[in-house]
Order: structure tokens, then C-alpha cells, then sequence
């Protein structure tokens, strides 16, 4: 049981008790103000709490118990939090200011910049505590109540309350964290988004599946869907960092086009040929895919780290090139032209790749 006499240092010292113990009995990792300096020195004197979870977002936390907070609080604060964030570049922080009052003006604007969350009630040391084990718990995603249930109940004294006849104080509605993809704006780009993926299933991937289908080559759909994935969803399934459709065809072309040395089936060439006409296609959704999501993740969506960097250049094949690796095709005879030429035709597929790759 907390004392109902404290001196506004003791009674800092027993916020940052109740939100000690309540962060560990939600089964949180909590290091303290003394355990931080331990580990950075006595200049680590701005951050009291340093809450983590197993490949979760760290939370830290500064408290004060007063009736007013200052800049210069607030920038040893964020001093102290980039000093920690040093230590474990590239994990995701929250940060946390918990306080009696609001900060001032000027030192709720910094807060702000630094996408700081606000915690604020005057009731008693045992309601702020609660509105932050709240909070802590949503951020997470886990239940608050055995946190809790470790914070004693107890009646306000009168001197917070405004004598015995005064209107007791409103509820402290806890201030709850949604990640941006929960946010409107964030449901709206993310539909978006899918939208254009659809757009481009429409006009790349169904090309490419048509062609597999159309060639017979089937005995290289594994290669293709390696490296690159036909169905929409698969884009924001977190399966692919990174699409580069040149590299895929310069995968292709070592087992597609023919050689002196290495003769492949003309279907082989046909769907290589196609592949590198769809490349002009996928280029222009290109600026449009990377910006929006460089714009989304900028703005701090988690959906879109998971779609892969997209990246081609469009490679369309000419006739001359066509012409320069069809003769080494296997399934190719020659006949003598009435001129005494001799030239190579495919064998029952004149002319229908031209026919298919121009007209189309």
C-alpha cells in the first residue's frame, strides 16, 4: 500500500513503481531508470522506462509528476532516446510521455515532431498508471488486466479532488496507438494499392499465364513464378523483397534462345520473345508502383514493407535479333527458294510468332 503523505519526489518514484510492476506482470521485458544508466552511465537519466517484447516494437517511456514539463525536459528526453536507438538501429521504437498536466505549448510541439504519444491525469498517481499499462498493453496487442490488478485502489485525496462538494473529475479515456494501416488514410491507400496490382494482373500477369499456356512450356512455369509472382495477393504476402524483371530474362534467355552450341525448341524462343514485349508494358506501372509505395511506407505502413521493390527496363525483341537466333532453333528445316536461296522455316509454325508478337 502506497503512503497517502508524498513529497513530489517520492511520489515519482512510486508512478514509476506501479508501472514497473504492471509492466511485468503483462510478461513485458522492463529495464529501469538505474538499470539504463548501468548500461549507458549517469548521463542516461532521461528515459525511466524501457519496455520490450519478443520482435516487437521497443517502447520508451519518460514520467513526471508535475504540475508543468519544460523544453529542456523534453529535449534530454529525446537525447536520451536517440543515444538507445544507436544500440538497435533499425528496430521499431515507440515513444511515450507521461505527465500530471499537459506539457506547455512549445514542449508538446516537439513531442510532436518526434511522433511522440501523450499521456495525461491529474486524478492520481494510481489513474495515470492505469491509463499507461492501457496504453502499453494496446500497443502490443495484448490484455491489460493482470497488469491491472497490480495497482492498488484507493480514493483520491481531497486536495485533487477540489473539497467534498466539488464534481468529481471525468473519466481519463486512455489514448490508444493504431498503427497507420489501421488509420483512414491508411485503409484507403492500401486498397489503392491493390487496385493497381489488380490493374497490372489485368495487363501483365494474365499475358504471361496465357503465353506459358499458348507455348506449352510449362517445364519452365517454375523459373517464371520464381521470379515473379502471378497472382496479386502474393505481392503483399512478404514472400518477395524484390522483383527485378531483367534479371528474369536474362534467366530465361539461357534456356530459351538458341545457339550454335545450345539448340532449344522454337516454343522456348516464342515465349522468350513475348516475355521481352511485356516488358514494355510492366515498365510503365513501374513509377507508378515504387512511388506509392515509397510514399506509404514513408508515412509508416507496415503492409506496404511487405510488397517487394519492383524493378525493369523495357527490353521489346526486333525482328533483327529474332532473326539472328531462330536458324539455331531445333525444330527448324530448310527448303530452296525458287532463286536457289536456301532458307529455315519453323516446322508447322510459319509466321505465327510474328503474327502473335506484332499484332498483339
Amino acid at each position: 500500500m502506497l503512503p497517502t503523505q508524498m513529497n513530489p519526489r517520492e511520489t515519482g518514484f512510486a508512478l514509476e513503481a506501479l508501472i514497473e510492476s504492471g509492466a511485468k506482470a503483462l510478461g513485458l521485458h522492463h529495464k529501469s531508470e538505474q538499470e539504463i544508466k548501468a548500461e549507458f552511465g549517469d548521463s542516461m537519466n532521461g528515459v525511466d522506462h524501457w519496455i520490450s517484447r519478443a520482435e516487437m516494437p521497443h517502447i520508451l517511456v519518460q514520467t513526471k509528476w508535475r504540475e508543468t514539463t519544460t523544453q529542456p525536459e523534453v529535449a534530454q528526453f529525446l537525447a536520451c532516446v536517440d543515444r538507445i536507438q544507436a544500440r538497435i538501429p533499425g528496430e521499431e521504437v515507440y515513444l511515450l510521455w507521461v505527465s500530471k498536466t499537459e506539457p506547455t505549448k512549445h514542449a508538446k510541439a516537439i513531442l510532436s515532431e518526434r511522433n511522440v504519444d501523450i499521456v495525461c491525469c491529474s486524478v492520481s498517481i494510481e489513474a495515470l498508471a492505469r491509463n499507461v499499462l492501457c496504453w502499453i498493453a494496446e500497443s502490443y496487442g495484448i490484455d491489460p488486466t493482470p497488469g491491472l490488478l497490480t495497482i492498488p485502489i484507493r480514493r483520491a485525496s481531497r486536495s485533487v479532488m477540489g473539497g467534498a462538494s466539488s464534481v468529481p473529475p471525468a473519466p481519463v479515456t486512455p489514448i490508444v496507438k493504431l498503427s497507420w494501416d489501421e488509420t483512414e488514410e491508411g485503409k484507403r491507400s492500401i486498397k489503392e494499392f491493390q487496385d493497381l496490382l489488380q490493374s497490372m494482373n489485368a495487363s501483365v500477369f494474365r499475358r504471361i499465364q496465357n503465353a506459358l499456356g499458348q507455348y506449352g512450356v510449362y517445364d519452365i512455369q517454375s523459373i517464371v513464378n520464381a521470379g515473379f509472382p502471378m497472382r496479386p495477393e502474393d505481392w503483399w504476402a512478404g514472400t518477395h523483397s524484390k522483383i527485378n524483371f531483367n534479371s528474369l530474362l536474362k534467366a530465361l534467355a539461357k534456356i530459351c534462345v538458341p545457339t550454335k552450341t545450345k539448340a532449344f525448341q522454337s516454343r522456348n524462343l516464342f515465349f522468350y520473345c513475348k516475355m521481352r514485349h511485356i516488358s514494355t508494358e510492366l515498365a510503365n506501372h513501374v513509377a507508378t508502383y515504387m512511388g506509392k509505395r515509397t510514399q506509404m511506407i514513408k508515412a509508416g505502413s507496415d503492409w506496404a514493407k511487405k510488397t517487394p521493390v519492383l524493378l525493369c527496363q523495357p527490353e521489346p525483341m526486333t525482328q533483327e535479333e529474332y532473326k539472328s537466333v531462330v536458324v539455331h532453333s531445333q525444330d527448324y528445316w530448310m527448303y530452296v527458294n525458287r532463286d536457289g536461296t536456301i532458307q529455315k522455316v519453323p516446322s508447322g509454325l510459319e509466321n505465327q510468332f510474328f503474327y502473335n508478337y506484332y499484332a498483339n
